[in-house]
């Protein structure tokens, strides 16, 4: 494993991070000094052989994206290369792994809930890695919802509504914000919720009306399934309490609108 020291204007201090790449120098990237021996000697010494070894859970596998797989207590996500294009975007410092790293960063310094930013790698060839702590006990909230409940499912409606507002209020934007891209853990005293998927998060520096929208869209067509227009309305108003966006009753009927048509026409 080879660590050089990293420094970068994009992090609070060369201190807290380090170079890492890879035994064959195929991979490089940046990880959190603190959390340096939570990544395994073998991915080290090869990532994609490591990724389909007997050692590991697999979570998620997509031919055509990604692959996710847990090793004891980190999640290790591999984004694939899908065209030249994703090669650009690392030449030019873009790639997934790179984005979900400095966004979950951005996201913990905010106080919005993400699994804990580990380390993240990029090829030459546009394919990245992103390496996260691993929570336990949890799901996401659609496959939750569809289990819980009726009063389990009305807790967590309030209580997710609560969790999207402070990120919200945080300038904190997941432009993918489905369902499956929240992960919740219940303790049976209080519901914590992780936002996943960081690559696809927009950090901001004021209230993005468009992000808001956008945000509010995908996570009520999720919850189509499991309320009624009155709970997505009381959903809706939670979520933008006491944020500094104009017409909030003309947000709430257009989402909440929108997301049951949406829905309607995917069941026909």
């Amino acid at each position: 494993m080879i660590f050089k020291d990293y420094k970068a204007n994009s992090l609070k201090s060369d201190l807290n991070y380090f170079q890492l790449t890879t035994n064959s120098g195929s991979y490089s990237g940046i990880c959190l000094r603190k959390s340096q021996d939570m990544i395994p000697e073998l991915f080290i010494a090869s990532p994609i052989d490591f990724l389909y070894g007997n050692q590991l859970e697999l979570l998620k596998n997509d031919l055509n994206s990604v692959r996710v797989v847990k090793f004891g207590d980190t999640c290790i996500k591999y984004n694939r290369r899908r065209s030249f294009r994703h090669a650009l975007k690392v030449w030019v410092g873009y790639s997934r792994g790179r984005k979900s790293f400095h966004h979950a960063l951005s996201m913990t310094d905010r106080f919005v809930a993400t699994p804990d930013p580990i380390c993240y790698l990029e090829g030459k060839m546009g394919d990245s890695f992103y390496i996260s702590r691993f929570i336990p006990f949890s799901t996401n909230i659609v496959d939750y919802l569809r289990e819980a409940p009726f009063k389990k499912q009305q807790v967590c409606r309030k209580q997710l509504a609560v969790f999207l507002n402070k990120a919200f209020r945080r300038y904190v934007y997941h432009k993918d914000l489905k369902g499956s891209n929240i992960l919740i853990t219940d303790s049976n005293i209080k519901l914590h919720f992780h936002l996943i998927d960081a690559e696809d998060v927009a950090i901001s520096r004021k209230v993005s009306s468009l992000l808001l929208k956008k945000s509010l869209l995908r996570i009520t067509r999720s919850l189509v399934e499991f309320f009624d227009r009155k709970d997505l309305e009381e959903f809706i108003d939670t979520c933008i309490f006491n944020l500094s966006v104009s017409d909030k009753i003309g947000i709430r009927r257009q989402v909440v609108d929108k997301a049951i048509l949406i829905q309607e026409k995917l069941q026909l």
